[in-house]
């Protein structure tokens, strides 16, 4: 049986996937391919890893940062409001 592993704890070494650019010290932005493809090799490792389902991995990583981003940037605005 494959072994579940916890993503948000493992990745907490990494830097968070929504990073400020030079635009603003708390800008967040759309995820990068870079950090598509940090979530997208956890999510690959997460399932136990094995060849055939790469495009599978990325685009489920591409879902869940865009969702992060999405509460992101809902959060910011009703801050605002």
């Amino acid at each position: 049986m494959p072994v579940k592993v916890q993503r948000k704890e493992s990745l907490e070494v990494l830097a968070s996937p929504f990073q400020p650019r030079a635009e603003g010290a708390g800008a967040s932005h759309a995820p990068t391919r870079e950090e598509i493809r940090r979530l997208a090799h956890a999510i690959y490792f997460e399932r136990g890893g094995g060849a055939g389902h790469e495009l599978d991995d990325w685009l489920q990583a591409e879902r869940e940062l865009e969702a992060e981003f999405l509460l992101a940037e809902a959060a910011i605005f009703l801050l605002q409001v």
